[in-house]
């Protein structure tokens, strides 16, 4: 993909979800990704976001954010991700009702 939307996401609560996949990044390029949040709901929930090899299992040292309060119909927004080739993006909501959107762009 060489810029746009990488994913849109309606999150499952409890349940690691990728945002951007391993194998969105090509060869020896990189990609400069924006990854935004929206809580939907009338309650705070807790959200957490990794660049990880396993997306679906993001390691310890892997989150940039870790059970980050996200408060009633907010928005968390973490921009100049850089996503290198077989690494991907993993986002988790404690609840239902959290949205997110990651796009950015891939180098030449």
């Amino acid at each position: 993909m060489s810029s746009g939307v990488y994913n849109r996401l309606d999150l499952v609560g409890a349940v690691y979800t990728t945002a951007v996949a391993n194998n969105a990044v090509s060869g020896s390029k990189i990609s400069v990704v924006t990854v935004n949040f929206v809580n939907r709901l009338d309650n705070a929930t807790q959200v957490r976001l990794a660049l990880s090899s396993n997306p679906t299992a993001p390691a310890n040292t892997d989150f940039l954010e870790f059970n980050t309060t996200l408060t009633p119909n907010g928005v968390l927004e973490r921009t100049g991700i850089i996503v290198p080739a077989g690494l991907g993006i993993s986002v988790y909501s404690t609840s239902n009702g959290v949205s997110v959107v990651a796009y950015g762009i891939e180098s030449s």
